[in-house]
């Protein structure tokens, strides 16, 4: 069982590689260009990232007896459902706030203001840990 699709691991590794533009450019300038292409969808690749992430991690934790049979699987698929959700967050910040902005108090207003600017400055380390975690999913979901 693996809880994360090929397509939600998908969409997890573009919003994880957007997290990670600058250190990838460093060292595949020619990803550079692809990922300042794929910028403009970042919006939706975020709404997106953060449905499957939410939809994952639920999923793993109401089989949280699938840990006593495989582990590994159960904690991988559990942290890619986290990290896709935070990074979907941090990416479908500003269209979310479009579409439910107007229905938020200005104190939900703050709070979500300040989950955004953590999310921000923990951008990379989020990248980082969406590539491997995405990778290790969308692996499972190739060779089962």
């Amino acid at each position: 069982m693996a809880a994360m699709g090929l397509l939600g691991s998908v969409m997890l590794l573009l919003v994880a590689a957007l997290a990670c533009e600058r250190s990838l450019g460093k060292h595949l300038p020619s990803l550079r260009f692809w990922l300042q292409a794929l910028s403009p969808l970042s919006g939706l690749l975020g709404i997106g990232a953060a449905v499957s992430g939410l939809y994952c991690t639920i999923k793993m934790v109401a089989y949280l007896g699938f840990i006593r049979y495989a582990p590994v699987v159960y904690i991988g698929s559990l942290a890619a459902g986290i990290a896709s959700f935070l990074l979907g967050l941090r990416y479908g910040y500003t269209m979310l706030l479009l579409w439910f902005g107007r229905h938020l108090s200005s104190r939900q207003r703050q709070l979500v203001e300040r989950l955004h600017a953590q999310l921000c400055e923990n951008e990379s380390t989020l990248g980082a840990a969406g590539l491997v975690f995405g990778s290790f999913c969308a692996l499972l979901n190739i060779v089962k």
